[in-house]
């Protein structure tokens, strides 16, 4: 099934209703390695259509995984009988019209090759040291997205996304160290130079030491930082600030955050492809007349200042909001020019965080969230990573880290780790000191 295919039986029969239709196609293999030997090995394919019928301001949707024709007429049939049935949607807003972007290119990734690739690298490693144990996946994916309605919207992109995470753990199980690396194109260096960067971050754990809790100042990872950045996502809906259900009530327009905190989205950044037009509800608005909708490079926080929170059109119309988000496509939060090792060089008296874990909303009108860290809490004193400290619970607003922030290293691609490396959550930060960060309880995890 292809898009024109797809819009040609739409044609036939979407009967006296609008629609819209969304083909999606996935195609990607997952390796998985546990105690130094490899666990699974996975190579999968799914697809869909999602067809959204709109009559008379009544919606209904339906969906299938069966792309024959006489699946997708049933999908039609069905999304239409759900419209009959449905009361009138109050915040109808009219299709997006005559708009076309296309940026999908045909792929054609050899998986055997890559996996067998990978496998052959993660053979070579298991067997260099039987004092430590590996852990991790690697997955490698092409997603091709097509939208189209019934008034000449027609848009399609290929989102390709490839993931590498490993983690080292000695063989009692009581040292643990963690990275990963993301990337639009396949590339194994990025896997080696994982493996290398935790042999060095292995060494850090040698030394351990016991460190109460309180609030302290520390050094987020942009795994770290990416993570919270994340969550802080889902509070900036402009309709639960109206109804001051978010912690940014009666921000917008207001500075709230130190004038070098810039933090925008941008589908069209370099670093890493995001989806450049709106296509699944990610941040907990009902965006179902404004599927398609082009994204484009918008401020958040700007100088310090809310610039803009995350709307439908029909909202923005009724209160007349000028400079709100769809959605976010990704985040970058600017840093500086400083290079890493430049960065932390001048750090002292710090508590490095690596990446966080297990992280709930506590509190969703303050912002505040609960979660532990996880695989390298160290100290820091004079630019050198001294020994490891145990872990710890934490409670803490994202909204607060970003006023604590008082340096910052250049801004490098995110992997955070609660959220994963879905291309829905591209994340741009750096790393970043925090001050008064509450380290709330101590954790027993390693």
């Amino acid at each position: 099934m292809n898009i024109e295919k797809l819009k040609k039986i739409l044609e036939d029969n979407k009967k006296d209703a609008q629609y819209y239709a969304i083909l999606y196609d996935n195609s990607e293999y997952n390796i998985r390695f546990s105690d130094s030997k490899i666990i699974s090995n996975r190579v999968s394919s799914n697809s869909f259509v999602e067809i959204t019928s709109i009559l008379d301001k009544k919606v209904g949707v339906s969906s299938t995984t069966d792309l024959s024709e006489e699946s997708v007429i049933k999908c039609i049939k069905k999304s239409y009988s759900i419209a009959l049935e449905a009361e009138e949607n109050e915040e109808y807003t009219p299709l997006i019209e005559d708009e076309k972007y296309d940026d999908s290119t045909e792929n054609s990734l050899n998986f055997e090759k890559e996996v067998s690739e990978i496998e052959d690298y993660l053979h070579l490693i298991f067997n260099k040291d039987k004092r430590i144990k590996i852990f991790g996946y690697i997955t490698g994916e092409i997603s091709n997205i097509s939208i189209i309605n019934s008034v000449n919207l027609l848009k399609r992109t290929t989102i390709p996304r490839f993931s590498y995470s490993m983690n080292i753990k000695n063989d009692k199980l009581t040292r643990s160290v963690w990275r990963s690396d993301i990337s639009s194109v396949s590339n194994i260096d990025l896997l080696k130079n994982i493996y290398t960067q935790l042999l060095k971050d292995y060494k850090y754990t040698s030394i351990k030491k016991d460190l109460d809790p309180g609030r302290y100042k520390v050094v987020l990872s942009p795994s770290a930082l990416g993570d919270l950045l994340m969550y802080m996502s889902f509070f900036l809906l402009a309709k639960d600030a109206d109804e001051k259900r978010s912690p940014f009530k009666d921000l917008l327009g207001k500075k709230v955050f130190p004038e070098y905190i810039n933090l925008y989205t941008d589908p069209f950044i370099k670093d890493i492809k995001s989806i450049p037009f709106l296509i699944f509800d990610t941040s907990g608005v009902n965006p179902i007349f404004d599927i398609g909708q082009s994204l484009s490079k918008q401020n958040i926080i700007e100088n310090g200042v809310v610039k803009g929170l995350i709307s439908t059109r029909y909202y923005d119309q009724k209160m007349k909001y000028k400079n709100n988000l769809p959605t976010v496509s990704n985040l970058i939060l600017e840093g500086s020019d400083k290079e890493y090792l430049d960065f932390i060089k001048d750090i002292d008296n710090a508590i490095y965080i690596n990446n966080l874990w297990y992280i709930r909303s506590v509190d969703p009108i303050t912002g505040l969230l609960t979660g532990l860290t996880r695989d390298g809490v160290y100290k820091i004193e004079k630019g050198r990573f001294v020994y490891s400290i145990n872990n710890f619970r934490f409670n803490q607003s994202p909204i607060k880290v970003l006023e604590n922030i008082t340096s910052f290293s250049k801004s490098y691609l995110s992997t955070p780790r609660e959220f994963g490396d879905s291309f829905l959550s591209s994340v741009i930060c750096p790393y970043c000191v925090v001050e008064d960060f509450n380290l709330s309880s101590v954790s027993e995890a390693i």
